[in-house]
């Protein structure tokens, strides 16, 4: 079972990279032949993991915590507890790393914002509100909408 859930992350990466095997090959420093055998079902040696880990997890924390997550999902350790470094959190870490102070502190203002938001929902939800979304009611929104609204202030 872990193998067919490796073989389903990297059929989800050479999707979404729009990847063949020989391209997702030249990549990883692997043969297609190794790639199609994992896509296979097949179980990849470590070195194999780690190979993988560093062609599609970019660089310093977010690449081990993906590495770390492909060990798991090719069955050769078992899943860390929640307060140890998943793939997002190192995700995040490794690009608050280059920020320079000013950018630091806007971070720390915006981490405030999402969680006063979350917390005026989980209140509203309560006292049985809802969570709606309006000009009315502009600070009960979802993650999702938080989500989308930095993607399209980063797509301007």
């Amino acid at each position: 079972m872990a193998t067919i859930k490796l073989a389903l992350w990297l059929e989800d990466r050479l999707r979404s990279g729009h990847l063949s095997l020989r391209q997702a090959a030249a990549k990883t420093g692997l043969s297609h032949a190794t790639i199609a055998d994992i896509l296979n079902g097949q179980r990849p040696y470590p070195e194999t993991v780690m190979k993988l880990a560093r062609a599609f997890g970019g660089d310093g924390q977010q690449r081990l915590a993906l590495e770390d997550h492909l060990l798991v999902l090719a069955g050769y350790r078992t899943e860390r507890h929640e307060e140890e470094l998943s793939e997002s959190m190192a995700e995040l870490m490794d690009r608050v790393r280059k920020f320079d102070e000013p950018q630091l502190k806007i971070m720390v203002r915006f981490a405030d914002f999402l969680i006063e938001i979350e917390s005026k929902q989980k209140v509203a939800l309560e006292k049985g509100l809802g969570a709606w979304k309006n000009k009315n009611h502009p600070d009960l929104v979802t993650p999702e909408d938080s989500t989308a609204h930095v993607r399209s202030i980063r797509k301007r």
